[in-house]
């Protein structure tokens, strides 16, 4: 094969034009320029001090006093100082404060009991189940009537739930009035 040699042709001159000039101007006057509508500014908003929110104390329950019996009330009445009332109202408000103490040790002994149970370590099952155990506690603290009142359908589980519980007592002393009888879920797990 043989290489082939571009050839070159003349391209068609291009004809240039000169510029054509305007031989007249016509002069035009600016009017007033145009401005945009004026936004209307927003007003200033002033930083008012927020008020504090009002915490609305709940009213005082007015306890009734006990009326003294027999010539008890008049002999308040015939004091002309009062002491011997201001006194009284001393000691009934001493005896509501250890009455609320009492209430209190009343109200938190079943979690006490629940919070020994559940920091008593547990045994490892053989199966999974969920064993519901019902219990006293004695008035010294140790549990009495064990028993299942919910099996988990695996002997092994309810005897380990029967355990547990037992190797939690002796619960704390309960105080007079507190609830003694209780019954707990023992989850059993592989």
């Amino acid at each position: 094969m043989e290489p082939v040699e571009p050839t070159l042709e003349p391209l068609d001159p291009v004809k240039l034009t000169p510029a054509v000039t305007p031989k007249t101007v016509e002069t035009v006057k600016a009017k007033a320029p145009v401005e945009p509508p004026k936004k209307p500014k927003p007003p200033k908003k002033t930083k008012k001090p927020k008020k504090p929110k009002k915490v609305k104390k709940p009213k005082p329950v007015k306890k009734t006093k006990p009326k003294p019996k027999g010539g008890a009330e008049s002999a308040v009445r015939g004091q002309a100082d009062g002491s011997a009332n201001a006194t009284a109202t001393r000691s009934s408000k001493a005896g509501n404060r250890s009455s609320r103490a009492g209430n209190a040790a009343v109200s938190n002994y079943p979690g006490k009991v629940m919070r020994k149970i559940q920091r008593t370590r547990k045994e490892r099952a053989p199966a999974r189940g969920k064993a519901v155990v019902g219990f006293r506690v004695s008035a010294s603290g140790a549990a009495s009537s064990v028993r299942i009142v919910r099996s988990s359908g695996s002997a092994a589980v309810d005897r380990i739930a029967l355990r547990h519980v037992r190797r939690a007592s002796p619960f704390p002393k309960p105080p007079p009035g507190a609830q003694r009888s209780f019954t707990v879920t023992i989850t059993a797990k592989r």
